[in-house]
């Protein structure tokens, strides 16, 4: 009986700790996001990653058959209308890769990532997901998407706004 106690409460500490190592807290990838007016017309959202000593995210052209590319998707709105493709302001490490056995292309410690849109009415809001892996030497988290939301206010307002 006393083993078996003992056996009950070393499992709920065990479920306890892994419930608390998998917390949104103890996440290495921070996201923001901002947009820039660049004129009446146009402006630039800026996506920035901010990684952990150690931690990668993998870039958006990624041959097939490797890990999990990072992508964007926008929510159509008639307000604006996406100017090219999304662009990696950053440099990134390109690498040989013995698991996937394929050069891989990554990022680590920062990375941005812009996207001009052009504006259809003074203001508007731009909302999408971007879907992504974080990675380390050791590990990689599980894909994950986040949604953005970034305000894209009139010029006359101010230029720089930031979105959740």
């Amino acid at each position: 009986m006393k083993v078996s106690i003992i056996t009950t409460v070393q499992f709920l500490l065990l479920c306890c700790s892994l419930t608390f190592a998998q917390s949104p807290e103890a996440n290495p990838l921070k996201w923001s996001f901002s947009a820039l007016r660049l004129n009446e017309h146009e402006a630039q959202l800026v996506f920035t990653c901010n990684l952990e000593d150690g931690w990668h995210i993998y870039s958006q052209f990624l041959e097939e058959g490797g890990p999990l590319p990072t992508t964007f998707t926008f929510v159509p709105d008639p307000s604006y209308s996406l100017v090219g493709k999304v662009n990696e302001e950053s440099t990134p490490v390109k690498e040989y890769d013995n698991v996937f056995m394929m050069p891989i292309v990554w990022f680590k410690n920062k990375v941005v990532f812009s996207q001009r849109v052009q504006v259809n009415t003074s203001s508007t809001k731009v909302k999408g997901k971007i879907e992504f892996m974080g990675c380390n030497s050791f590990m990689c988290l599980p894909p994950n998407e986040i949604d953005f939301s970034i305000e894209v206010k009139a010029l006359q307002e101010g230029k720089n706004t930031k979105g959740k």
